[in-house]
């Protein structure tokens, strides 16, 4: 309730989960130290996240599972280093 109480109930003014966390203060910095401060920001992130999706989209949470997870910093993994590749003069094609 607190955080409906925060933010409401229109996520029209966000237009993304990353926005609301901006606005919340919730991004973890890249001049912030490791430790629990930035542990904390992170999970904080992520439960703010889901409630963004929660409260648009009106639906229960779905936990995706550790699955998920691991294909999605995979999937974001290779876009990096696609890209850093590209910027290096390399010329990249997909086979699978």
């Amino acid at each position: 309730m607190k955080i409906i109480s925060e933010i409401g109930t229109d996520m029209q003014a966000f237009p993304s989960e990353h926005h609301l966390a901006s606005w919340a203060g919730m991004c973890p910095g890249n001049n912030e130290s490791g430790g629990k401060k930035k542990a904390l920001i992170a999970i904080g992130h992520m439960i703010l996240c889901a409630c963004y999706h929660i409260i648009l989209k009106k639906e229960p949470f779905n936990e995706l599972g550790m699955d998920f997870l691991e294909e999605k910093l995979k999937e974001k993994r290779i876009e990096h280093y696609a890209k850093k590749l590209k910027e290096l003069g390399y010329k990249i094609d997909k086979i699978a």
